[in-house]
């Protein structure tokens, strides 16, 4: 039996609320200390539009052990419902976007102004495991999205 079927998705289990500056494992929000965001994947390793929110003492605690794969988001990725701006957006429910312009809510789509960013490559080992992969990296947050509508 596939361990990743019968395993719980931490979207689902996770004991605190969904907030961007929030561990949802712990809860502890420290200002001195980044909240990594990780997207959720499908039984398939695909990304699903599912995102949780650990500081950095459980995402090394939980990651690693949870046998379904989670990504790490970059710091100022903007990702509706993600984003610091979101904080105060009435549409923000949790760690997603509710906004009925969104594209992925089937509406017409909003833009959201952000910083063009630095494409990268990086591999290496880590534990005795090779890896690799591309990324981006947005040097500062998002500035405005024309969804947000403040509480």
């Amino acid at each position: 039996m596939n361990t990743v079927r019968s395993w719980p998705r931490l979207t689902e289990t996770l004991p605190h609320a969904a907030n961007p500056q929030l561990c949802g494992n712990c809860g502890i929000h420290d200002n001195t200390k980044l909240v990594h965001i990780w997207i959720e994947h499908d039984l398939n390793d695909k990304p699903e539009r599912k995102f949780i929110a650990l500081c950095e003492k459980c995402s090394d605690k939980i990651i690693e052990s949870h046998p379904r794969l989670y990504a790490q988001v970059g710091p100022n990725t903007p990702i509706p419902g993600v984003m610091l701006i979101c904080i105060d957006c009435k549409f923000r429910d949790g760690l997603d976007c509710k906004s009925p312009e969104a594209k992925f809510n089937g509406g017409k789509g909003f833009s959201v102004k952000a910083a063009k960013p630095i494409t990268y490559h990086i591999d290496g080992t880590h534990k005795g495991k090779r890896w690799s992969r591309w990324g981006n990296h947005y040097s500062i947050a998002p500035k405005s999205c024309t969804g947000k509508q403040p509480l």
